[in-house]
């Protein structure tokens, strides 16, 4: 009887022990329990502020604008055209292409162009920590 009490007894205490919350707070990471969270704020365009959904916002039409304002079409492209370009914001907030697909070799050099000379960012954030930033975006043209 009294090892089933000494088995009971520590039964408890484990569960209760392993009911405890800890918390740890770093540079945008906490963990609760068994949780892990780390915060994540993507790169900021020049002059975006607010939420982090405002300058998500924000960072969307500044791209849009940056790309059809200074948009030099080729000759002979073909309206309906898809162009879809992968890109990061690296750590120290400039664009760089990775890959661009669809259309001919004038249009897909155009879009690099355009992404290339995307203004100096304050870069994404993951953890509190600086981080590359992949996007991909698709342009119908």
């Amino acid at each position: 009887m009294k090892n089933l009490l000494m088995i009971a007894l520590f039964l408890v205490s484990a569960i209760a022990l392993g009911q405890r919350t800890t918390k740890l707070s770093q540079d945008g990471i906490s963990m609760k329990g068994n949780t892990l969270t780390m915060s994540e704020n993507p790169p900021t365009w020049p002059g975006c502020k607010g939420s982090r959904t405002q300058r998500g916002n924000c960072f969307n039409q500044n791209l849009a604008k940056h790309v059809v304002k200074g948009f030099k079409f080729p000759p002979g492209h073909k309206r309906g055209t898809k162009v879809t370009v992968a890109f990061v914001i690296d750590k120290t907030g400039k664009a760089v292409v990775k890959k661009v697909t669809g259309g001919n070799k004038a249009l897909q050099d155009e879009v690099k162009r355009q992404i290339t000379s995307l203004p100096q960012m304050e870069p994404g954030h993951i953890g509190g920590t600086p981080k590359e930033i992949q996007y991909t975006m698709p342009f119908t043209f």
